[in-house]
Parts: structure tokens; C-alpha cells; sequence
């Protein structure tokens, strides 16, 4: 949350200068800003996640803008284990129960709308890494558990696969 900010995100309005991330609802890459766009599920979430600290990394180190598609949603497994789940990370879309929603067809229809973007915008994009935060809902469940570490290495592959880097660094 804000109160948590880092100085030097605080002490900018709460803006990361060159670190620009799809906003879903308005299709274009637009400036992170806590409460304006953050690229999660609300945009205008006050909340961060550890990309802010690479992203700023990344900026000091190469002297150049960062752009990120975003897809993040609290508490999702990769199993297709146990119900109740309001989605899933699951590769093997057909595992996944009707009616939940599907995070890999949702980031992937946000990796083409951005794809569009920046051709139609003159804009290059070049995957540079893959950051992920996930687990919590695989190791509170302990049929979920046995089966995290092969479900993660397909979704490992299935995103590298989705945006054409089967080596792409998985952070």
C-alpha cells in the first residue's frame, strides 16, 4: 500500500518515470502510477508488487524505458486441483473447471492487444524477462502441492512459449 512506498516512488507522485505497463481498459502502455495504473486487475490499485524494484533497476542500469504486460490476480493456482478457485493458471486450458477464468487466455489476449499497439505505433517490444510471484494457493492445499513443482515447469514453458523465447529469463 502507499504507506509502504518506497522514498524514491513516493517522494514522485507515486510514478516510476520510463516504466510504462498495459492498461487493459484503455490499450495502450501508460506510466506506472500507484491509484492510476498499475496494471493489475484494478488499475487503479494503491497497492505494488516487486516489479517496481526491477523496473527502476532495469531504468538505472540500461538507461532505457521499461514496458509490461501485466496479469496478476490474488490467491491463483496452477492446479487444476480442488474447486472453488475464481481462475487458474493452468497450461492445459481443458483441465480447468467451467465458469473459472483462464489467467494463460488472459494474458495472451493482452500480449496480442499490446502486440497491435505497438506495431500500429511504431513501437518494438523484446521480451526481456518473465517475473513471477505464485505459490500460495498450491502450498495451502496439499493436493495442489504434489503436483506444483511439474505444473510449474509447463507454465514456465507454456509462457516463454507465448511470447517466442524458450530461453527467456524466468525471474
Amino acid at each position: 500500500p502507499y504507506s509502504s512506498a518506497p522514498l524514491w516512488l513516493a517522494g514522485n507522485n507515486y510514478e516510476l518515470n520510463g516504466y510504462s505497463i498495459w492498461n487493459k481498459d484503455r490499450k495502450i502502455f501508460q506510466e506506472f502510477q500507484l491509484g492510476v495504473n498499475v496494471g493489475s486487475e484494478l488499475n487503479s490499485d494503491t497497492r505494488f508488487g516487486f516489479d517496481i524494484f526491477f523496473a527502476k533497476r532495469y531504468i538505472e542500469e540500461f538507461n532505457k524505458p521499461l514496458l509490461c504486460i501485466k496479469q496478476t490476480l490474488g490467491g491463483i493456482p496452477i492446479s487444476e486441483k480442488g474447486s472453488g478457485q475464481i481462475a487458474r493458471w493452468q497450461a492445459s486450458v481443458n483441465l480447468i473447471p467451467k465458469g473459472e477464468r483462464v489467467m494463460v487466455s488472459e494474458v495472451a489476449q493482452k500480449i496480442k492487444e499490446a502486440q497491435d499497439y505497438a506495431k500500429k505505433n511504431n513501437i518494438k517490444l523484446i521480451p526481456i524477462a518473465i517475473l513471477y510471484l505464485q505459490g500460495e494457493a498450491d502450498a495451502n492445499h496439499s493436493r495442489r502441492l504434489v503436483y506444483y513443482k511439474n505444473n510449474f515447469l509447463i507454465i514456465k514453458s507454456y509462457l516463454r512459449n507465448l511470447v517466442g523465447n524458450n530461453k527467456l529469463p524466468f525471474i
